[in-house]
């Protein structure tokens, strides 16, 4: 068996022979904690991106218990690959940045407060792919990690996303 606080991961990958600039890569990590009642979900889409392509990352932090959860506090890392979010509803979905902006490396956090039992709280984040001489050369993988945390229990719970850049002239 898996012990609790062991990682499983999984990846999978989709290959055109015909037509390489269509394949596609996706890769889940989960931490098993049998005992703890949030769990995370994270999403982006699409994939692939090309250069200047807006990525959308949709956040779903669960409660899954009985009891109610005060203080959790989701947080997801800007990927290197992006350009910088400002403080725009659009952008980060009430989420908080270290600074005025939130730049590649840096989390962006939400305090989600009382998540109540039974309950789903989803953010979004938008986020454009470096274009022109910043973009990312062609097969790039844009990883993405986000984590949900409980003052009672700690870090909780983690999800990585991985989106391929497809190079501007490309099939997405």
């Amino acid at each position: 068996g898996v012990a609790d606080g062991e990682g499983l991961g999984s990846e999978a990958e989709i290959q055109d022979t015909a037509s390489p600039e269509d394949s596609a890569r996706a890769t889940a990590v989960t931490v098993v904690q049998s005992d703890i009642p949030l769990t995370l979900t994270k999403t982006i889409a699409p994939d692939p991106v090309r250069p200047g392509e807006i990525l959308q990352d949709t956040l779903t932090v669960r409660n899954r218990g009985t009891t109610d959860l005060t203080g959790v506090v989701l947080t997801d890392v800007v990927p290197g690959q992006v350009e910088s979010l400002y403080y725009d509803a659009d952008q980060t979905d009430g989420g908080d940045c270290p600074g005025s902006s939130c730049e590649p490396g840096e989390m962006i956090a939400w305090n989600l407060g009382t998540v109540f039992a039974g309950q789903s709280v989803t953010k979004q984040v938008r986020m454009r792919v470096l274009s022109g001489s910043s973009a990312p050369p062609d097969g790039t993988l844009i990883r993405n990690s986000a984590r949900v945390f409980h003052p009672g229990e700690g870090f909780i719970a983690l999800a990585e996303t991985i989106t391929r850049v497809c190079a501007a002239g490309g099939t997405a």
